[in-house]
């Protein structure tokens, strides 16, 4: 697939700067990957909102829906961003390092109003760990009786 990348964009990708959706998420701790502060953080970002919003901040980008973070394999996807020139510059003048790139993105992510938050429409992965948690509740339920 790098080769793909590569050919595609006419540059070395390994270069570039991943980001994982783990980094950009609330509900992590930061022993989980979260790279944000919660204030900054947003309710479980997709891969396909970290691309949009870099397309919105016009950074060339590739999507890795195949790859996964290593400390949570059940989001699979990672996007590679191309934030620095061969000659180091920045690419954008407000994004000169991955921190600022985490902050934008999920800046963007937290102002698409019509975003399914938490309530698992969106990824579904969210959606059984939810049913699964009221199923535990109710098991407890049982228990007290």
């Amino acid at each position: 697939s790098k080769m793909a990348a590569a050919a595609a964009s006419g540059a070395d990708v390994s270069k570039w700067v991943v980001v994982y959706p783990a980094y950009l998420n609330n509900k992590k701790k930061v022993s989980e990957g979260r790279r944000l502060p919660k204030s900054k953080a947003v309710d479980n970002p997709t891969l396909q909102e970290i691309v949009n919003v870099g397309k919105a901040l016009g950074l060339e980008l590739v999507p890795e829906p195949q790859k996964a973070y290593p400390k949570d394999f059940t989001q699979p996807g990672r996007v590679r961003f191309h934030l620095k020139k061969d000659d180091r510059t920045p690419m954008k003048e407000n994004i000169q390092n991955k921190q600022q790139l985490l902050e934008a993105i999920a800046l963007g992510i937290s102002k698409i109003s019509n975003r399914a938050t938490s309530s698992g429409a969106s990824s579904g992965s969210s959606a059984a760990s939810s049913a699964a948690q009221g199923g535990s509740a109710s098991k407890k339920k049982k228990g007290k009786k």
